[in-house]
């Protein structure tokens, strides 16, 4: 699969590991503004008892204010609408938009309601949470009052929705379509998670080799195959279980749904929608007001070139589009901050996406308290030069590490600086080509009173560098520090948890009555007696 994707170069390298969902999509439009020379700054709110992290570009005439992949140009209205199932469609059929017959209901009506409903309406159906998110809850392609009844205790006593949606099964392959403005920028179907036997493994095994490549993915790394109700469910429609062995070309399908957080995986299908098809769902986000960009989701049935609209959404992850496993990807952060920021279109910075900022170190320092407000430096302008340098000789353990960055944070330098596992140190340094030059010069010539420098090797750099300049602790070393810490904390809670038994202790009646005998008694040890 990976021979048939296409992923958009600056963003290769640029995206680190532990980042996933909303936080991609975050990251790949604040990177898209902030190398353009926008002024970037995360902040947090508090909002259904959490705390999230928004973000704000800017320049001199005006600022934008960002929620994972949602701008203020949205509005209140748009959101609020979209987040009700219910109302959503209510919008869409006054506005003459092909959805799926169905009923919303309430909390106050009872399961015999839903499945009255259901049959009048006709099986299959699907049911799902009026306001769920990221396809939970979703139960399709319901064939019968039994397994309508499974579904609504499901959805409505083991995951707490309350209020759900019941629609009549529309058979189609799965879409979502972004949108800005009245214009369709990408597409992805989503093809349902599954695996390929080999006429070897079990199906469980088969799961955990789709998962070691779904970790090669930034967006579905941490997305893996789960084995839950869902898929065992899924498994016993045709008999199997996670334990059967499949035939060898045999395509298990593990899920109904085929949402990415339940394991499903997206493939570009940009180029191949239809002009009706692009005209429903333009004509979906038009249908909301005040919504300029969204994603929306469709069921379209090729063969006859129609669907169905099933939701849309206000703040869509866009990971899917940027690492599709299929495809090519489509850029975007770059449609949205054109349309926020059109000015920036021109005279881009020319070694732009070779700088990154630390989002992983932002997040911690905003979801920790430490501050409210972090304001990313400024892309450098001035010609830049990146370079990397293995220096050798006595150079670990000497206190080198801490001299480099002294000396890089001086030069107003870029880069990292760590230990290598043959006794070298690996330098990477980037800036204004002047203080780069410099660098290199001090490297030759001074080092720290016990280093001793051998040899300076200088190697152009081509991958992304962040912003700022750090010292890279060895694994090892870094493991040390981690069982440090730990330890430091079991030590301070042990004094604290002392000290407390030792004034309760103090104060009670038997530790003062016992006093004049303790002074005899000390009395005596001093004198040996």
């Amino acid at each position: 699969m990976e021979q048939k994707r296409t992923w958009l170069p600056h963003l290769e390298n640029s995206i680190p590991e532990k980042l996933n969902g909303n936080k991609i999509s975050m990251y790949a439009i604040a990177l898209e503004g902030w190398r353009r020379g926008l002024t970037l700054k995360f902040s947090y709110i508090f909002a259904d008892d959490k705390i999230k992290v928004v973000y704000s570009l800017a320049n001199e005439e005006k600022e934008h204010q960002f929620a994972v992949s949602r701008g203020d140009k949205v509005t209140k209205e748009a959101i609020s609408i979209c987040i009700n199932k219910d109302i959503t469609k209510e919008y869409l059929e006054k506005a003459n938009v092909p959805v799926p017959e169905g009923k919303g209901f309430n909390e106050a009506q009872a399961d015999s309601d839903i499945i009255q409903y259901a049959k009048e309406l006709g099986f299959p159906v699907v049911i799902k949470p009026t306001d769920g998110l990221s396809g939970k809850g979703v139960v399709v392609n319901i064939q019968n009052e039994e397994m309508l009844r499974e579904a609504i205790s499901y959805v409505r006593e083991q995951l707490a929705y309350s209020n759900v949606v019941v629609e009549r099964y529309f058979e189609g392959e799965d879409f979502r379509i972004y949108i800005m403005g009245d214009q369709v920028i990408g597409a992805v179907t989503r093809v349902p998670a599954n695996v390929v036997g080999d006429g070897k493994r079990t199906i469980k095994q088969l799961i955990k080799l789709k998962n070691k490549a779904r970790n090669k993915n930034p967006n579905l790394q941490r997305r893996p195959i789960k084995l839950d109700h869902e898929l065992e469910k899924t498994l016993n429609l045709i008999n199997y279980t996670i334990d059967s062995i499949p035939s060898k070309g045999e395509r298990v399908i593990l899920n109904t749904k085929s949402n990415i957080s339940t394991g499903g995986e997206p493939v570009d299908v940009t180029d191949q929608l239809t002009p009706e098809i692009k005209k429903i769902a333009v004509q979906a986000a038009k249908a909301i007001p005040g919504l300029i960009h969204c994603a929306v989701d469709m069921l379209v049935d090729k063969e006859n070139n129609n669907g169905v609209v099933l939701e849309i959404n206000s703040k869509p992850q866009i990971g899917a589009h940027l690492f599709p496993m299929e495809g090519k990807a489509v850029n975007i952060p770059r449609a949205i901050i054109d349309y926020y920021f059109p000015e920036t279109k021109e005279d881009p910075i020319p070694h732009r996406d070779m700088y990154t900022f630390d989002i992983m170190e932002i997040l911690n320092i905003l979801t920790n308290g430490i501050a409210k407000e972090v304001k990313v430096p400024r892309i450098p302008k001035l010609r830049q030069s990146f370079k990397c340098y293995t220096v050798s000789g006595r150079v670990q353990g000497v206190g080198y590490q801490r001299w480099v960055k002294k000396i890089a944070n001086k030069l107003k330098l870029h880069g990292f600086v760590k230990n290598l596992s043959n006794g070298d140190v690996q330098i990477v340094v980037a800036g204004y080509v002047g203080n780069v030059k410099k660098m290199r010069s001090i490297l030759e010539s001074e080092s720290p009173l016990k280093a001793v420098v051998k040899n300076v090797k200088e190697q152009n750099w081509e991958k992304p560098v962040q912003i700022g300049f750090k010292q890279i602790l060895d694994e090892i070393d870094l493991e040390d520090y981690e069982k440090l810490k730990k330890d430091k904390l079991t030590l301070e809670q042990e004094i604290k948890a002392l000290e407390q038994k030792y004034k309760e202790i103090a104060s009670s009646r038997t530790w003062r009555i016992s006093q004049p005998v303790r002074k005899i008694l000390d009395v005596l040890r001093k004198t040996g007696r």
